[in-house]
């Protein structure tokens, strides 16, 4: 589903910024110093206005200057002692607000809380196992990483975009200098328990200040005077931003996630374009989408702390939405470095059968048109490396999707097609076809075209349309392909790499059929054939010729009927033509 991004006013490069403007809202001090209160009249009092003063009047008025003098010094010292007195309470003291500063310095308020943090951070990073039993509502395990998830970060996570756009949780909470903190993938989640309602309590911690010391980075600060028109500099951190970086910033509360940019963009490796910002890093592939980077992954690099021992899943669909007829892609990959021992996994009370091929696991599941649009629970159990058991959990959302109607009339002599003690012995006799099983891919890349006008315009008969024979008033068949109109004789191609696993010239409903195995529990058929060309256990490639298109079995014109089923339940075919798979 498209995600619902409002764009985020900028900040201007005149007037209050957005931090001016919160921290008075919060009525806290912008700091700096200035005449004490009344000085103003009191001066006015002994404005000369071009009148002679007398002795007496000049050694009053040079009084009133030195104890106004004295005044004025002891107020300087009062600040300048507060000011200390702030910083250390800040030092010992959890912080009294998120955007609060000491007195001097404006930009300060950014570093203040990063800087003084002075308590040893102590995070659990190391992977931890499943839990046994269930957990509350509050807390949620994360299997990819192995960390627990809870109150306050947890609802933040999740209403932020969760893995997508945050990532992972990489270590538990830990608390440090009055703060709860947690690393992730991307972020820092830094909780503020003494926030008040004029200052959000989760914002993201200072990673990537933290990026660029660990790895000893340096930038030199711009002026304002050499920003161009088209970027927008920060007085904060004399630092710009501008372009797609600067869109993504805006789009994505770039304040509170990301922080002001602490450098420019520079090229940090061939193609790969990157900003720092106090809060994260944004990075480009070679001018691709702006995302942000794994700057917590890299920060445990730097830093050289044990790192969870991760399992990313991989879906081929977004927001945990998957249509009936559609199929479900499911990868666990870690680049090679370990493998999980005895993956096993369920979609609801549905079994998925795992493969691994190149160190990558794989599973389809595929959603059956007439399921329950529902939310179901995939869960996918194993073993790490430390022989940890754990369980990577992820709902799954069933979205009902409306099939068309169609009332098909056969002709008489076809009517024994129609008798369902027929339809069921033929069906029995290619079941043991939904039980194939090869556990690696026989093909790669998209699939092609199954016949030279297989395309939208000739479809006579959807996938999965409800449909109707002669006048009975029950559309309760699905039909489980689709139909294509093609000339008699037309020639039927491989659209894959595969296996010929079952041909038959006769069957009564389907007429001349050839089944051919793609690997991974997905065969592809090939219905009403006029004439067969392969042969049981033939190996074909991409555009290698089946056979003829027929009008044998139970149909009413000539066309090619082609389907695909997936552990046995049919599924979109076109899926393949437009996603690849086999990777």
């Amino acid at each position: 589903m498209p995600a619902n991004n409002k764009k985020k006013k900028t900040r201007s490069s005149s007037g209050p910024s957005q931090e001016e403007r919160r921290r008075k809202a919060a009525n806290k001090p912008l700091g700096g110093s200035g005449p004490p209160p009344g000085y103003e009249s009191k001066r006015g009092a002994y404005s000369s206005g071009g009148t002679n003063y007398n002795a007496g009047s000049k050694r009053l008025v040079r009084t009133m200057t030195i104890v106004m003098a004295i005044i004025m010094l002891v107020a300087l010292l009062g600040s300048t002692l507060a000011g200390c007195l702030e910083t250390r309470a800040y030092a010992q003291e959890a912080p009294p607000g998120v955007y609060a500063a000491p007195a001097s310095s404006p930009p300060s308020y950014t570093r203040l809380r990063y800087l003084t943090r002075t308590e040893t951070e102590t995070p659990q990073t190391a992977s931890l196992p499943a839990p046994t039993t269930s957990l509350p509502d509050n807390t949620l395990y994360v299997g990819e990483t192995g960390h627990f998830l809870m109150e306050p970060f947890l609802s933040y996570w999740q209403t932020k975009g969760g893995s997508n756009l945050l990532g992972n949780p990489i270590s538990e909470q830990f608390a440090q200098n009055g703060l709860i903190l947690q690393y992730f993938e991307r972020v820092l989640l830094d909780y503020n328990p003494q926030a008040t309602s004029a200052s959000p309590e989760v914002v993201g911690g200072f990673l990537g200040k933290q990026l660029v010391e660990a790895k000893g980075l340096s930038f030199a600060p711009i002026t304002d005077s050499g920003v161009a028109t088209n970027r927008v500099f920060f007085k904060e951190t004399s630092h710009s931003l501008s372009g797609s970086f600067k869109t993504y910033w805006d789009k994505n509360e770039g304040l509170t996630l990301l922080g002001f940019p602490i450098s420019e963009p520079f090229d940090e490796t061939s193609g790969l374009t990157v900003q720092y910002f106090e809060r994260g890093r944004l990075e480009s592939i070679s001018g691709g989408n702006v995302h942000l980077s794994n700057a917590g992954d890299l920060l445990f690099t730097a830093k050289g702390w044990a790192q969870p021992l991760k399992l990313p899943l991989d879906l081929n669909i977004a927001d945990t939405e998957i249509y009936q007829g559609r199929t479900l892609s499911i990868r666990l990959s870690n680049d090679g470095k370990w493998l999980p021992i005895e993956v096993k996994g369920k979609v609801g009370d549905t079994e998925l059968k795992f493969a691994n091929v190149s160190d990558v696991y794989k599973a389809f599941y595929p959603v059956d048109p007439r399921i329950d649009p529902k939310t179901y629970t995939m869960a996918l159990d194993f073993s790490d490396l430390a022989g940890r058991a754990r369980r990577i959990s992820q709902p799954i959302t069933v979205v009902k999707y409306d099939f068309p109607l169609q009332r098909l009339y056969l002709p008489s002599d076809k009517s024994i097609t129609l008798d369902a003690e027929v339809e069921a012995a033929e069906d029995k006799q290619v079941a043991f076809l939904n039980n194939i099983f090869t556990p690696q891919p026989l093909w790669s890349g998209l699939w092609g075209l199954p016949s030279p006008n297989a395309n939208p315009a000739n479809i006579t008969t959807e996938f999965a349309q409800r449909r109707a024979y002669n006048d009975s008033p029950n559309f309760d068949y699905y039909h489980g392909g689709i139909d294509y109109a093609e000339s008699l004789g037309t020639p039927i191609f491989a659209p894959a790499a595969g296996k010929v696993v079952y041909t038959n010239p006769d069957l009564q409903v389907r007429g001349g059929t050839v089944a051919i195995d793609h690997g991974l529990g997905i065969i592809s058929y090939y219905y009403h054939m006029s004439a067969i060309i392969v042969q049981k256990d033939q190996m074909v490639k991409p555009g290698d010729v089946l056979g003829r298109v027929g009008n044998t079995g139970r149909s009413s014109g000539p066309h090619l009927h082609w389907e695909v089923r997936v552990n046995g339940i049919i599924t979109d075919p076109r899926l393949f033509q437009k996603q690849d798979l086999s990777k």
